[in-house]
């Protein structure tokens, strides 16, 4: 192989124009889906944790057998405060559910939601962040879902009365949002303690706890038992969600086998899409061979170039699809990612951007490279077992 068989091959390919548009554009294609969705994923991956810690905590702490009919919770403004001083508690936040009736003007509905205390929330969001954290008055506004407000013709600064249970409230509305689903649209409703005169322990289901040092989980677990152990309650159930065995990593693992089964149909399909569209265009051009050959060209010099060929046919492709996906890559982060509903037991969306990992990037250069190859040399092995005559023969 000489400089000038590179010179050769590159030309041949420009040549052929539309006939190496087609196995261009396939490469390209196949790259830029593979480099896409593995970097789609990649952002999955490295995004979970930090979605999953500011909405949900480290841990989350439940007591299975508690319900919404009880009178009282399985927690005290005592216990709370215990928690809370525990050295590596960063914030605690305490959530409650709610149900009943609410109106604006004429209209009203049936809503459901939760009870939280606004400035916990955010402290969580902030997360591992302290900075620019202070409580505002907008905390103390509730949120509607969308679908909800729709239906009661409410915009945001309308103030809401409600029934429940034994309670009423009225709320200035501070935000119309979109949940994961239809369904809780229709009647989500979101309201600070404040609007009900305070926190009420006995409504409280979950306690989120958020640490400074995830190391130190397991510990911190432990001294959180005991308290419990203290007062008598000992059936209480722990989530821990940063944990290896943790909910984040079945979440991971989960997402992990979706993107490996992903990847294996993209790299068969791709695998036949770029032989096919290669073996065609390079048979196409058998009379061509057996020209040069009848001129005196040997076999395994027209091999070589076929090969050069097939290269620069991959490389362009690679390129070209390389591009595509870091462009698009950009414009979903520019835009604010891609929102896909929460994984189970997270009330809050997922969005979901796109992160660069050389793997995909390797793996494509790698597969097109390889495919192209094996077409060039299935095609050569397949043509050199005709003689001149035939092959100057063939579409003649």
């Amino acid at each position: 192989m000489t400089w000038l068989d590179l010179r050769l091959a590159s030309r041949n390919v420009f040549r052929q124009g539309l006939r190496s548009m087609m196995p261009i554009l396939v490469v390209t294609l196949s790259c830029y889906v593979i480099i896409l969705v593995g970097g789609l994923y990649q952002y999955l991956f490295d995004s979970l944790e930090q979605s999953v810690i500011r909405s949900e905590g480290h841990f989350k702490i439940e007591a299975p057998g508690f319900t919404e009919n009880q009178i009282s919770g399985f927690v005290t403004e005592n216990l709370i405060a215990k928690l809370k001083s525990l050295k590596e508690v960063r914030v605690l936040a305490i959530r409650s559910p709610i149900s009943g009736i609410i109106g604006f003007g004429e209209q009203s509905s049936v809503f459901s939601g939760q009870v939280i205390d606004p400035y916990a929330e955010q402290v969580m969001q902030k997360w591992p962040n302290n900075i620019g954290i202070k409580e505002r008055e907008d905390d103390q506004k509730a949120s509607i879902g969308s679908l909800l407000a729709l239906g009661l013709g409410v915009k945001v600064g309308d103030w809401i009365s409600g029934i429940s249970g034994y309670e009423s409230f009225a709320v200035e509305i501070g935000e119309i949002l979109t949940t994961d689903s239809e369904e809780s649209d229709r009647f989500f409703l979101r309201l600070p303690y404040r609007a009900l005169g305070g926190i009420n322990y006995r409504t409280v289901r979950s306690v989120h706890v958020q640490i400074n040092d995830p190391a130190k989980l397991a510990d911190i677990i432990q001294e959180v038992q005991f308290i419990f152990n203290e007062v008598g309650i000992k059936n209480i159930k722990i989530t821990e969600y940063t944990s290896p065995e943790g909910y984040i990593s079945s979440v991971q693992r989960i997402y992990g086998d979706n993107l490996r089964f992903i990847m294996i149909v993209l790299f068969v399909t791709v695998f036949f899409s770029i032989a096919t569209t290669f073996t065609l265009s390079l048979t196409e051009r058998i009379q061509e061979l057996g020209t040069m050959r009848a001129f005196g060209a040997k076999s395994s010099h027209l091999e070589v170039l076929f090969h050069l060929e097939a290269l620069y046919l991959s490389l362009y492709g690679f390129v070209l699809g390389t591009i595509g996906s870091l462009l698009t890559g950009v414009v979903i982060n520019w835009t604010g990612g891609i929102k896909l509903p929460p994984p189970p037991t997270v009330h809050t969306a997922i969005k979901v951007g796109f992160s660069f990992n050389s793997i995909y990037l390797l793996s494509a250069f790698v597969l097109v490279l390889m495919v192209g190859q094996l077409s060039a040399f299935v095609v050569t092995r397949k043509i050199g077992q005709l003689t001149i005559i035939e092959q100057l023969r063939i579409n003649t």
